[in-house]
């Protein structure tokens, strides 16, 4: 689960249509209809470069980002120092969170839990962030979904440029349990029209709703709700990414 070292670098590049900012306004629309206050203390599990950490800190909220990767962290802290705002980036495996104290929110974006490819692995991980959430706390994350990997990402290719580099993008046939295995090739332009070369191979997991929802509820979650991307309404089969809304049980 340590994809993306080569393509650290460029990450804010070639995810410029990402959408910090509507999908933390979306984030934060979500927390709000399900009774949950601005956050005061939140977790960012796997938070790459540090795209919603930022954001989220520059609305002033404190963030605690983690992540498996150096070279994503290296590039969270850089873009930090030269926006002006303060966020605490850590470098851990979410199936080994090991916090301080308590967080009151938790998100995880943009599939990152599609990377853990053996459901006894997600299930450690949702465990662990439970165990840092207050009771009554929201995790909110999102998900590639088995529709997209079986008929969007199998067997596919992409290509993605930003000055200075390109990255192509391609994706085995899905397996039977919903992975795609992934290749990334990465061509950064050197002197005299040059260009060098880095691969990265690495694979994600589309795992149905309702196994995801029957884990949430094992590691001490309710599922309040299931949406479809950038939407307040319920998910649908031909999704191909959903967002979940889970609450940290108030017993636990």
């Amino acid at each position: 689960m340590k994809p993306y070292s080569a393509l650290a670098h460029y990450y804010a590049s070639f995810t410029g249509n990402v959408g910090y900012k509507e999908r933390t306004d979306y984030i934060l629309e979500l927390m709000r209809r399900h009774g949950g206050r601005k956050p005061k203390l939140l977790l960012d599990a796997c938070c790459g470069a540090g795209g919603f950490s930022l954001e989220l800190a520059g609305r002033g909220i404190d963030v605690i980002g983690v992540d498996i990767s150096e070279e994503m962290l290296a590039a969270a802290q850089s873009e930090m120092y030269s926006r002006g705002v303060s966020a605490m980036f850590i470098r851990q495996d979410i199936r080994k969170l090991d916090l301080y104290g308590t967080v009151d929110t938790a998100i995880c974006m943009l599939d990152s839990l599609n990377h853990i490819t053996d459901a006894d692995g997600l299930k450690t991980a949702l465990e662990r962030i439970s165990l840092f959430l207050e009771p009554g706390g929201l995790f909110i994350f999102d998900v590639n979904t088995e529709y997209k990997h079986k008929y969007v990402l199998s067997g596919s290719c992409f290509v993605y440029e930003c000055s200075g580099a390109v990255c192509v993008w391609s994706n085995g046939e899905c397996g039977g349990d919903g992975t795609v295995s992934i290749n990334l090739d990465i061509f950064e332009e050197e002197k005299e029209g040059l260009y060098r070369r880095s691969v990265e191979n690495f694979s994600e997991r589309a795992y149905g709703l309702d196994m995801i929802e029957a884990m949430l509820r094992d590691s001490g979650f309710c599922v309040r709700g299931i949406y479809g991307d950038m939407s307040f309404d319920a998910a649908a089969d031909t999704d191909e990414r959903v967002y979940f809304v889970a609450q940290k049980q108030q017993n636990v």
